[in-house]
């Protein structure tokens, strides 16, 4: 009974960060303490799957909503009317600052943005959390028969402390990923692959982004995208990608 009840306290208290946690808001301390709940409690780990899903559904209703031309100059100008009654007031600027959030939103949707964004979140919910879920004993191979042999390739280019722990196909909001995922027992480092759709570019060389402990590159390679994130210093995690890189494009092609 003792044992029950400090359980229960125990994940009252992790899902009271659930969400600052989701939104990177945590120090690091506080990420590691975590992730460290999430090996021990499958069911705060759901919680957290169904939070991020119910937040990308929002996210991509958001996007689907055309704000019309010249709506943002029409709110600004009736809060600047004398005599407006305070309720009406209010709720102008209410509208306004959805708008100004709406606005925010879609600039983060640029394609280059959604590019790098896309494949952390493939990370972390892939190898991240299926590694806090079901720690991962012996090698998980699921490619399909045209891509063997890129494990291989990629493997000469990782660090040897660095052993492959899970390479299959995934999706992640609409998109396919080849995933490979490689630990040392400290940290966790994904290869991926996708197709660049309709539209999409990240431009010549290396692009590089972090979001809190997690490190990001990412470059163009013909018509995939290939990336490597991983809670590596930037440099390292950078240079695994530029050491790899170049001999996968033939290959790709290939395949």
């Amino acid at each position: 009974m003792t044992q029950a009840t400090f359980g229960e306290q125990a994940c009252q208290k992790f899902r009271a960060k659930l969400d600052s946690y989701i939104d990177n808001e945590l120090l690091t301390e506080g990420n590691l303490e975590m992730i460290e709940h999430f090996r021990n409690c499958t069911s705060c780990t759901q919680e957290a799957q169904d939070r991020r899903g119910v937040r990308r559904r929002l996210r991509d209703a958001v996007r689907e909503v055309s704000v019309p031309a010249g709506l943002e100059r029409r709110i600004r100008d009736r809060l600047r009317l004398p005599k407006e009654p305070q309720a009406k007031k209010l709720f102008l600027m209410a509208i306004a600052a959805a708008l100004v959030l709406c606005l925010g939103l879609l600039r983060l949707n640029y394609p280059s943005g959604r590019l790098l964004r896309v494949a952390l979140d493939d990370h972390l919910h892939c190898a991240v959390m299926h590694h806090a879920i079901s720690p991962i004993s012996g090698v998980v191979k699921q490619l399909p028969d045209r891509l063997k042999g890129l494990t291989a390739l990629v493997k000469e280019r990782v660090p040897p402390e660095f052993a492959l722990v899970l390479a299959h196909e995934c999706r992640e909001q609409g998109r396919t990923f080849i995933h490979l995922t490689f630990g040392d027992g400290r940290h966790l480092l994904s290869v991926l692959i996708t197709r660049k759709q309709s539209g999409e570019s990240l431009g010549d060389g290396t692009r590089q982004a972090a979001r809190h402990h997690f490190q990001l590159a990412a470059v163009e390679s013909g018509d995939f995208v290939l990336y490597t994130v991983s809670d590596l210093p930037a440099q390292s995690n950078a240079g695994i990608l530029a050491a790899f890189a170049p001999g996968l494009r033939a290959f790709l092609d290939q395949a």
